[in-house]
């Protein structure tokens, strides 16, 4: 088996998809049916895919900025870092020239997807405790008090990563067996 081959699952259907892995990554992936792939060899010629690359064009719909990714290597997934909390992103998947980029209208569009917003909220800064709820049982988890020093300061972010999320992720833990490697 050549080196640049990739065994790809054939679902017969031409899909990409994108979703958060984590906070600031985009996993996306996609399957490409041969059909989809045929129409360009049977218009463009059988040597297609060896006069063409694959480029991912990650679109931040928010701010209007794209950025675009040339596939190296033959793949049918990719993980992509983005630089923007609380936007939407879109990808588009084609196949330009090797040459000249010529665009031969070879698009796959993903779903949209909203970024997180990495900002710690806090609606009433004159409250002084922070409730947290499970969301699946309604139950309240956690009251503390919380002072602000200033608008995400990394004080106020240790001060609430020690008091509220570490103690809480320990307990998660302990309750369901999870053990350090």
């Amino acid at each position: 088996m050549n080196k640049l081959e990739v065994i790809k699952a054939d679902y017969n259907e031409t899909k990409l998809s994108i979703l958060i892995t984590e906070v600031n990554w985009l996993l996306a992936y996609w399957t490409i049916s041969k059909k989809y792939n045929n129409r360009f060899i049977k218009k463009y010629g059988e040597d297609f895919f060896e006069r063409t690359k694959e480029i991912l064009t990650v679109k931040n719909l928010k701010n209007g900025t794209e950025e675009k990714i040339e596939l190296k290597e033959p793949t049918n997934n990719y993980y992509i870092k983005f630089n923007y909390s609380d936007s939407i992103y879109q990808v588009e998947l084609s196949r330009v020239g090797k040459q000249d980029d010529k665009d031969y209208g070879y698009k796959i569009i993903s779903n949209k997807i909203q970024s997180p917003n990495i900002k710690i909220l806090i609606d009433d800064y004159n409250k002084s405790k922070i409730k947290f709820k499970n969301i699946k049982s309604g139950e309240e988890l956690i009251e503390t008090k919380y002072y602000k020093k200033n608008e995400n300061s990394k004080e106020d972010v240790e001060k609430l990563y020690n008091d509220l999320i570490k103690p809480a992720w320990n307990a998660y833990k302990k309750e369901n067996g999870y053990k350090e490697k």
